[in-house]
């Protein structure tokens, strides 16, 4: 999967990355106090009915061959519209099934969308073409017809070509291509749609999350510098951030990471594998000064409303805690590339 977003220069990139940033405050705007009880788990009885639907979802792009970005769309429609409705659980298919239906004549070609019937015989929803038409007019009315939403996949994509852009030498220690690293960096945050919790997270701070671990888990020497310097860039909160990595770590390792990056909520310290550090070049050591953070775990009376049972270790909380949106105020395209590569 090779992305469009490489082709772009730095100074377009970063172009796009801040209309994609003011697009998504926006939005937010206007559901952020809906969205909160999102953030905090949501009931258990909706979390799951929300697993199920993701899930299925998930299967449906799959069996129509659609693209990721038809998934993230799905979702980012079906999270926001019943964040500003009740929905009685028996209209969930209903809603989800038009929800990816919305996406897909979004994101595909016309000529791969399926018409209603097709759809609705095809999925297995267990509503009629008549329902999904008036669920379809529900939804575009109470969305304001507006579906440009920035999903985690836009952010995700803007980042990695950012880092690509200016460290085509990132993945030099590893076998991936650019391609296959977004592919599996795509499969990640894909993952993260199942966890509830991860779902009232902004989407740039979920893609950062995502791609600020991978690049620590392949072991990139400033994957630390870079974080901070894109997180500095689209101003997200320090606080935010942090929360969201380790929530990320125990989405995709159950609670354990093969790094010594977090620990789990309920993880015991023993059960955290430390691996062997790697060799250093001594030109690299250099930029020890961007570290600071590793030796430092959460300081508890900085995490502010970070709920106490979410709060784990991690080698770069202290780094980014020094780091909140209120205090940030963008970088230059000068300072962006300056920072990235010194």
């Amino acid at each position: 999967m090779e992305s469009g977003y490489h082709s772009f220069t730095i100074e377009r990139l970063l172009q796009m990355l801040d209309a994609a940033l003011t697009r998504e405050r926006e939005k937010q705007k206007m559901a952020v106090s809906k969205m909160s009880s999102v953030k905090v788990g949501m009931d258990s009885g909706f979390s799951e009915q929300r697993i199920r639907i993701v899930s299925w979802l998930t299967h449906l792009n799959q069996k129509f061959e659609f693209h990721p970005e038809t998934l993230f769309l799905s979702v980012a429609i079906y999270d926001r519209f019943l964040a500003s409705v009740k929905a009685h659980p028996k209209y969930l298919n209903c809603i989800g099934i038009t929800c990816f239906y919305l996406a897909a004549k979004t994101v595909e070609e016309d000529s791969l969308v399926p018409d209603t019937l097709m759809l609705v015989r095809n999925s297995g929803c267990g509503c009629s073409v008549a329902e999904v038409v008036r669920m379809e007019r529900c939804i575009l009315g109470k969305l304001d017809w507006d579906l440009r939403f920035t999903t985690p996949l836009d952010f995700l994509h803007m980042y990695h070509a950012l880092l690509m852009n200016q460290c085509p030498r990132a993945l030099d220690g590893t076998t991936l291509s650019q391609s296959q690293h977004i592919s599996r960096l795509t499969c990640s945050l894909q993952s993260c749609l199942l966890d509830p919790r991860l779902a009232g997270f902004a989407p740039s701070t979920l893609a950062l999350a995502v791609i600020s671990l991978d690049m620590e888990f392949l072991g990139w020497q400033l994957w630390l510098h870079a974080t901070i310097t894109l997180q500095s860039h689209a101003q997200i909160n320090g606080r935010e951030l942090v929360w969201c990595r380790e929530l990320v770590v125990h989405r995709l390792f159950g609670g354990k990471h093969v790094l010594r990056t977090a620990l789990s909520t309920q993880a015991n310290t023993s059960d955290i594998i430390y691996p062997k550090p790697a060799k250093r070049k001594a030109s690299e050591i250099a930029s020890d000064e961007f570290y600071d953070g590793i030796k430092r775990l959460y300081a508890e009376d900085a995490m502010g409303n970070v709920p106490a049972d979410v709060v784990m270790k991690t080698t770069c909380a202290g780094e980014m805690l020094r780091h909140p949106s209120s205090t940030s105020t963008g970088l230059s395209n000068r300072d962006f590339i300056t920072r990235v590569n010194n």
